[in-house]
C-alpha cells in the first residue's frame, strides 16, 4: 500500500494546530481555519499492508544516557513499519534527526520495545 505522511511546518501554523489535544482539534473539523496549506508532505512511499488499519508501528525506548536517562520500560518513540526483510526492519519516523525519514534495525534491536497497530 502506498501512504503520504504529512507534518504541520510550523512556520504557517498561525492556530498553534501542532500543539492542540485530539479533543481541541475536533473543533477544526469542517473549518476553514484549519488550512492544507500549513502540511507539508515528508513521506510517501511503499509499506506492507493492504489496508490502513494493518499499518503496524514501532515502538522504541531509548537508552538516552545523560540527557532524559537510561531504558525505562516506556516508549519514547514511536514509527510506522514499511517492511521486514532478511531480519531487518525498515522504518518510517518523524523526528528522526529532524526530518522524516526511513532507517533500519535488526529485527532484535534493543531499543525496540515492541510493536502494535492502531485501534481506529
Amino acid at each position: 500500500m502506498n501512504i503520504a505522511i504529512y507534518q504541520i511546518n510550523p512556520d504557517r501554523d498561525e492556530n498553534n494546530v501542532a500543539f492542540l489535544c485530539y479533543e481541541n482539534l475536533e473543533r477544526f473539523q469542517g473549518n476553514t481555519e484549519l488550512r492544507s496549506e500549513i502540511y507539508d508532505k515528508v513521506f510517501e512511499g511503499e509499506v506492507d499492508c493492504g489496508t490502513l488499519e494493518e499499518v503496524y508501528h514501532i515502538f522504541f525506548d531509548w537508552d538516552n544516557k545523560g540527557s532524559s536517562g537510561p531504558q525505562d520500560g516506556q516508549a519514547d518513540h514511536v514509527g510506522i513499519v514499511q517492511k521486514v526483510e532478511n531480519g531487518i526492519v525498515y522504518t518510517v519516523e518523524g523526528n528522526s534527526g529532524d526530518s522524516c525519514r526511513v532507517n533500519q534495525y535488526p529485527v532484535g534491536y534493543y531499543e525496540i520495545l515492541g510493536y502494535g497497530v492502531v485501534a481506529y
